[in-house]
């Protein structure tokens, strides 16, 4: 729920996270970035973005699906995938992407 978000997202500040919440309209955008995951983006030759749909309910109209989105890396080390961002919103339109990859 809303509330929840909120006090997860503080939490994530006292870290030092990199965090982005923004709502518009009806639709909302929620992105978050380690301080170790943005130094790895920014070190990174290649990166991927994977979206999972219907990954969870909009927390602006609940009964509406919203969508996780990574950025990913290929690990140098283990060749395995590593994500390095995250975007939940509840539109899977261009607006809301460009949002995030600013």
């Amino acid at each position: 729920d809303k509330d929840s978000v909120i006090s997860w997202f503080l939490e994530l500040d006292e870290q030092g996270y990199q965090l982005l919440r923004h709502t518009m309209d009806s639709t909302f955008v929620l992105s978050w970035i380690s301080p170790l995951q943005a130094k790895l983006l920014q070190e990174s030759d290649e990166i991927y973005i994977d979206a999972t749909h219907k990954a969870c309910k909009s927390i602006i109209n609940c009964p509406d699906d919203a969508y996780l989105f990574s950025i990913v890396t290929k690990s140098a080390v283990t060749g395995q995938v590593y994500p390095l961002a995250f975007i939940i919103t509840d539109k899977e339109d261009s607006e809301n992407l460009q949002l995030w990859l600013r």
